[in-house]
């Protein structure tokens, strides 16, 4: 599990073959930030972010991967969630939400949200 990056923006989240799911401590895709894999992977894979020192941060989000993904209130993909559809972004999550997200699950497909 890699730490946050310093100073990132929505250019450091990668695409393509090396797409992945991205959250960042503030809104409009800055700040620091913590990406996960979003490409092919044959089971739903779950990362609670206190395990990369990213727990009740984000701010904004960007999925660049062709899989779903969702975000958690609470560890172990429990409490309330938010999906992040594939190709999608949110520039701020907005203040209900803001700092919340606990940990993230990556689906098999674009259609699980």
């Amino acid at each position: 599990m890699a730490a946050p990056s310093a100073s990132a923006s929505a250019s450091d989240c990668p695409g393509g073959d090396n797409s992945e799911v991205c959250l960042f401590d503030n809104s409009n895709y800055s700040g620091l930030m913590f990406a996960r894999d979003a490409y092919w992977n044959p089971w739903v894979v779950t990362w609670n972010l206190s395990e990369g020192g990213f727990s009740d941060r984000m701010s904004s989000w960007l999925n660049n991967g062709t899989h779903d993904a969702k975000w958690f209130w609470d560890a172990n993909a429990r409490g309330d969630s938010r999906c992040m559809n594939s190709k999608s972004f949110n520039s701020y999550v907005g203040w209900y939400d803001n700092d919340e997200a606990s940990s993230i699950q990556v689906y098999t497909d674009a259609w699980a949200c």
